[in-house]
C-alpha cells in the first residue's frame, strides 16, 4: 500500500518533530525531556513512497503521563476528562495499525489488578494475568522489523511500593533508577 496526496500530507504533519516540556515529572520517572530526546527517531519520511504491509492502516499512538500518580499509558487517543485528573500527553510513540496485517500482533491496554490508573501495554489478551482495561485493544503492532520501523520496549519500575510501566524507544529504559526492561513489544512505524 502506498500513501499519496492528502494522506501523505496528514501523516507527514503527524510525524513531524514534537516539542515537549516537562512540568511535573519526578526524577525517578521517565521524563518528557527523555522522550523528547527520543524524538530524533521521528524523521520526515516521504509517505508517497512508503510501502506498508497489505492491510495496515496506520494510527498514531501517544505516551500519556500522570505526575500526580506517577503513571503512564500508551493509547491512540487522549481520554475525555484525563486532563482534569492530572494526565498529559508526553509525545508520539510512532504508528501502529488499526487493522491486522502479516506478522502483526494485537497490542492491548491493560490495568494492574486493584489499581484504577496503573495502565500498561501487553501482547497478551489476558494482560499477563492482570486486567484488560476499558480501552481494550489499542491496535496491531509489527512483530518483525520492517523498513521505517523502530522497536518499542516496555519497562517497569517501583515507585513508593507500586509498580509502574512505561513504553519507550530506549532499551535502557531511559536510565530510570531501578527500572527493568520487560522486552520488545514490537515495531512501530515512524
Amino acid at each position: 500500500m502506498k500513501y499519496k496526496g492528502v494522506a501523505s500530507a496528514c501523516l507527514a504533519i503527524a510525524v513531524s518533530t514534537i516539542t515537549l516540556t516537562s512540568t511535573s515529572a519526578s526524577e525517578r520517572a521517565p521524563s518528557a525531556a527523555a522522550l523528547a530526546n527520543e524524538q530524533h527517531a521521528f524523521r520526515s519520511a516521504d509517505f508517497s513512497t512508503l510501502s506498508l504491509p497489505n492491510g495496515a492502516n496506520l494510527r498514531e499512538i501517544f505516551r500519556h503521563y500522570n505526575g500526580r500518580r506517577e503513571r503512564h499509558a500508551t493509547l491512540y487517543f487522549f481520554p475525555q476528562f484525563w486532563n482534569e485528573w492530572g494526565w498529559r500527553t508526553e509525545g508520539s510513540m510512532g504508528f501502529i495499525s488499526s487493522t491486522p496485517f502479516e506478522h502483526s500482533r494485537p497490542l492491548y491496554a491493560c490495568q494492574l489488578s486493584g489499581i484504577k490508573d496503573a495502565f500498561f501495554t501487553s501482547l497478551d489478551s489476558g494482560c499477563d494475568g492482570q486486567f484488560l482495561s476499558t480501552f481494550g485493544m489499542i491496535g496491531y503492532i509489527s512483530g518483525v522489523p520492517l523498513p521505517n520501523t523502530q522497536p518499542l520496549y516496555r519497562c517497569y519500575y517501583n515507585f513508593k511500593g507500586r509498580t509502574s510501566h512505561f513504553d519507550t524507544f530506549d532499551a535502557k529504559c531511559e536510565n530510570v533508577r531501578q527500572s527493568s526492561l520487560d522486552g520488545v513489544l514490537g515495531y512501530v512505524f515512524l
